[in-house]
């Protein structure tokens, strides 16, 4: 088979394969979740032991789920704070299906009303195109009723400087989404939301 075959084998594969399990939950589940349910602890630990503590719960995790395909090694997870302030951006395992996470980032706020802290949850995932297979990616959010929005694509998978650039402009408007395709993803019939 030729080498061009098996790229082109290669893309059906991706675009008819599922996320995996291990990587779409830990990106798209369980960090909103924390974000959310627990601001101030999930903003500690992101300060004070970033990658270190992502990494040790990654393993951990993937204890928790049904087995994936194939392990998907997280030695990599770093988190970064590219600007001043309260953004982090935790970089994830490379992802290979659409929907599945380059990056994604917690940003930590006082909420002028009660003084507590609040989170917000942004992804920039890896998306393939239905009808032509090529590959971009899509900047999303994921609300704190678990409700995920997309907001458009237009950046590289690696390009940490355009996803703090476009998180900002979402900060400046929170809650101003109305420009955004909301979807909210299917849930068995006795899942809770996230709190």
């Amino acid at each position: 088979m030729s080498d061009e075959v098996l790229v082109d084998q290669e893309r059906r594969d991706r675009r008819t394969g599922e996320p995996r399990r291990h990587h779409y939950r830990f990106a798209h589940k369980f960090l909103p979740e924390q974000v959310y349910s627990d601001p101030d602890g999930t903003e500690f630990m992101l300060r004070e032991h970033g990658g270190t503590a992502l990494r040790s719960i990654w393993d951990a995790y993937e204890a928790k789920l049904p087995p994936d395909r194939e392990r998907i090694d997280g030695s990599n997870i770093e988190v970064l704070r590219p600007t001043l302030g309260r953004l982090y951006v935790i970089r994830m395992p490379e992802p290979i299906f659409a929907a599945e996470a380059f990056m994604t980032a917690a940003v930590f706020a006082d909420d002028p009303s009660s003084g507590s802290v609040v989170g917000y949850y942004f992804t920039l995932e890896l998306e393939q195109h239905p009808w032509t297979l090529e590959y971009g990616t899509v900047f999303g959010a994921w609300m704190a009723d678990g409700t995920h929005v997309n907001m458009g694509g237009d950046l590289a998978g690696d390009d940490v400087e355009g996803f703090t650039d476009h998180i900002n402009v979402r900060m400046l408007r929170p809650g101003n989404f109305d420009d955004s395709v909301r979807t909210t993803p299917s849930r068995r019939p006795d899942a809770q939301p996230p709190t």
